[in-house]
């Protein structure tokens, strides 16, 4: 779970503060509020979706390598990378409450998260540990709504129009691995990985750079000034 969460972890840490600061000097302008929201997203998903394609290409030579009492987890690991993709859109979600000082709010959705997490684990537990694991994927999609309700409700920022922005991005790798995995053989030889990869790769650049050029154009320019 750490190891599926760790790419989300180090974008959510690296933009958090920023978000919150951001999001205060804000808290009065709804659409500028959207706006930054909608910038914010996309950036964050620009990077994520081809990290989280690279992780999922490689889990099962990265879990061969860890040893055979390890190879269970490999479709485990991959139903648990769903989960990543959603971590940073609640921390987005949240971070807007938070900047609005809508500590009820935000205080209620942590309360249902918590319950939630119980009743996914009083009612999965018997199904072992794939059990648990979809469980949890349909608690985060429950999650996401509450989450997202909030925004609409106080920013206008729908919960279809946050999806969309997501599928957006991680349109081009999810056709390449419905693709590779539904009409080649998958396996760990070196020449697939490496055509998988390329392919998905290849394929994430075009329809980025067709559909988001502006928003690469300006992302480039914002890690520029961060580390120059």
């Amino acid at each position: 779970y750490k190891f599926s969460n760790y790419p989300s972890v180090i974008i959510k840490k690296i933009f958090s503060n920023v978000y919150l600061s951001t999001f205060s000097k804000i808290q009065n302008e709804p659409k500028r509020m959207f706006k930054y929201f909608d910038k914010t997203m996309t950036y964050i998903y620009i990077c994520m979706s081809p990290i989280l394609f690279t992780i999922y290409v490689l889990s099962e030579s990265l879990i061969h390598y860890m040893g055979e009492n390890w190879l269970p987890m490999i479709p485990i690991f991959k139903v648990l990378l769903i989960i990543a993709i959603f971590t940073p859109l609640h921390t987005l979600n949240l971070t807007v409450l938070k900047s609005q000082g809508k500590g009820n709010y935000f205080l209620f959705i942590e309360v249902v998260k918590k319950l939630l997490l119980l009743i996914v684990i009083f009612s999965t537990f018997r199904f072992g540990i794939m059990g648990l694991v979809v469980g949890q994927v349909f608690a985060v999609f429950i999650e996401y709504f509450i989450n997202s309700w909030y925004a609409n409700k106080f920013f206008m920022i729908k919960w279809h129009y946050q999806l969309k922005l997501i599928l957006i991005n991680f349109f081009p790798v999810i056709l390449v691995i419905t693709i590779f995995e539904l009409l080649l053989k998958p396996n760990n030889s070196l020449i697939f990985i490496f055509m998988y990869l390329f392919t998905g790769w290849s394929m994430y650049c075009l329809w980025i750079f067709s559909k988001k050029s502006i928003e690469i154009k300006e992302l480039l320019l914002l890690i520029n000034k961060r580390f120059a």
